[in-house]
């Protein structure tokens, strides 16, 4: 089975490629959906960001105001540091174990969407590495769709390695500057390159 990591800067478009993959019936993991349980209620990272921040990143019914956190722990290297020593083991694991689950059920190809791929050390062990760019001012635009101001994009990109870093270590580079067709045809031939191993 093909293990394939998936990454790339921010707002660069890993989840549309994941859920084209999916759509075309391949097993696709993310690290964001798994990080995100681990601020569930009763969860490690739940406790810790109550305990670090208080109600300031509680919602009225408990759970956590993952907007309000993000916005927290940019502006705070010490905090981003302790939440990802707390996070990313958690999601390593995760990860290697839905990936053991996609191998016993006979899959061709498995894909993990991580958008600290190179950040958390998590870069070993894979059959290739695929990383989605957009263009700088591209990327600027979306960001600022999400309601992203100037600074806290800025801290989230200074958060992530270059993307031309990325881009070097990767095997193969996407690149999603907006139009879906062109974007699916580079997808379309990188798992039709997989297919010819």
């Amino acid at each position: 089975m093909f293990q394939i990591a998936i990454t790339g800067g921010i707002a660069c478009g890993k989840t549309t490629i994941g859920r084209s993959l999916e759509s075309w019936g391949y097993p696709v993991w993310e690290a964001d959906e798994a990080a995100r349980v681990l601020l569930a209620p009763g969860q490690s990272g739940y406790e810790w960001a109550v305990q670090t921040f208080g109600g300031r990143v509680t919602r009225a019914d408990g759970s956590i105001n993952r907007e309000v956190l993000a916005r927290l722990v940019f502006a705070d290297g010490t905090a981003l540091q302790a939440l990802n020593s707390l996070v990313h083991p958690r999601v390593l694991n995760d990860c290697r174990c839905w990936m053991e689950t996609c191998s016993r059920k006979a899959c061709r190809a498995a894909f993990a969407v991580i958008p600290l791929l190179f950040e958390a050390g998590m870069d070993a062990g894979w059959d290739a590495i695929w990383c989605v760019v957009c263009d700088e001012r591209i990327q600027a635009d979306r960001m600022r769709e999400r309601g992203w101001d100037a600074v806290h994009a800025k801290q989230r990109c200074d958060a992530q390695w270059l993307m031309a870093r990325k881009m070097e270590r990767a095997d193969c580079v996407l690149i999603n500057n907006g139009d879906r067709a062109v974007l699916e045809e580079q997808l379309r031939r990188s798992v039709n390159r997989l297919a010819a191993r």
